[in-house]
């Protein structure tokens, strides 16, 4: 598989970053100072001991979010990347069907068994298409705003099982995106 110039360098910047992080978690260094355990520690203790077994791919490749096809399936390379651990979510992929294969083959074939989060970018609604957020905006209706989110997020995406999704949220009494 060749990798396009942008790509390998997305991964060079991201290999950077990822090697300029602490090599220890605040439960070790609560711990080296004699703090008191926290409730959370051994889930923390959990996490470092699975990060110390990951290789940098493996890191990377948790990291890497794939498309899926116009008609909701997987691309033919992403079951080999899962099961290298070189893929950790793909997006517009749906189908309980087509997810549980993905989800098999990382829990059951995926050297750390780490599991899939599935997304589906649901910005302009689910199946019901809304306008885009500039559209809405210039509306200078918020409250049509957020029943659209709530349409696309709550009664479409949310029915599908879609529990990671990419639409505006009220925040703060400002409605915002998450990207």
């Amino acid at each position: 598989m060749k990798l396009s110039r942008h790509v390998k360098l997305l991964l060079v910047v991201v290999a950077v970053v990822l090697s300029a992080l602490p090599l220890e978690s605040s439960a070790q260094r609560r711990r080296a100072r004699g703090a008191e355990p926290r409730q959370g520690d051994n889930t923390e203790r959990k996490i470092d001991a699975l990060l110390a077994r990951m290789t940098l791919e493996e890191k990377l490749g948790q990291l890497q979010q794939l498309d899926g096809d116009a008609n909701g399936q997987y691309k033919a390379e992403q079951p080999e990347l899962v099961r290298k651990g070189l893929l950790g979510s793909t997006l517009n992929v749906r189908g309980a069907r087509i997810s549980n294969e993905l989800q098999r083959i990382a829990v059951e074939e995926s050297r750390l068994k780490i599991p899939m989060l599935f997304g589906f970018d649901v910005i302009h609604g689910y199946r019901t298409i809304f306008p885009i957020p500039l559209g809405e905006a210039a509306s200078w209706d918020p409250a049509a705003v957020e029943r659209a989110a709530y349409v696309a997020a709550k009664r479409e995406a949310r029915s599908a099982e879609r529990a990671h999704d990419q639409v505006p949220r009220r925040r703060g009494g400002e409605i915002r995106s998450q990207r």
